[in-house]
């Protein structure tokens, strides 16, 4: 059960990093002084994008075609959270989008929508990907995890 532990922690630092984001939002969204040109909260929440996208393509390119090989059946439930991946980017896209243009009420209620909707889907992929895993076959639980070590040794 290593893949569900180390794929939960994966979603956790995410959610964590979100609503880091949106209490920073939150608070500049009070001040008084206008942002600087080299604006910190933009930075920071474009950094935040690229990792999310990472995540997802992580998930999409890796994790996804390893789990639906072995359970064909599995590709219906899998594209649907791959739909669900592309409603959370346009939440990420958005977020940006706010704060490049520094409408931090707007980023503000972006992000506690794209948390949300962060949530409901950990929640979902979790149920998912634990069920699948639960039903490999020795052999394939083995390649499974062979793929995703060879991925973490590429970090």
């Amino acid at each position: 059960m290593a893949l569900g532990l180390k794929h939960d922690q994966d979603d956790g630092a995410l959610l964590g990093e979100l609503a880091g984001l949106v209490e920073d939002l939150r608070h500049h969204r009070y001040r008084t002084f206008l942002l600087q040109a080299q604006n910190p909260a933009a930075l920071a929440v474009e950094e935040f994008a690229d990792l999310f996208s990472r995540h997802l393509l992580y998930e999409e390119d890796l994790l996804f075609p390893v789990l639906r090989e072995p359970s064909p059946g599995a590709g219906e439930t899998l594209e649907a959270l791959k739909e669900e991946h592309g409603r959370l980017r346009s939440f990420a896209q958005e977020l940006v989008e706010h704060v490049r243009r520094k409408d931090l009420q707007a980023a503000c209620e972006t992000g506690r929508f794209f948390l949300a909707a962060l949530l409901d889907h950990i929640s979902r992929e979790g149920r998912v990907t634990r069920s699948l895993v639960q039903r490999l076959d020795p052999r394939s639980a083995a390649r499974v995890r062979a793929v995703l070590e060879s991925e973490r040794d590429l970090d």
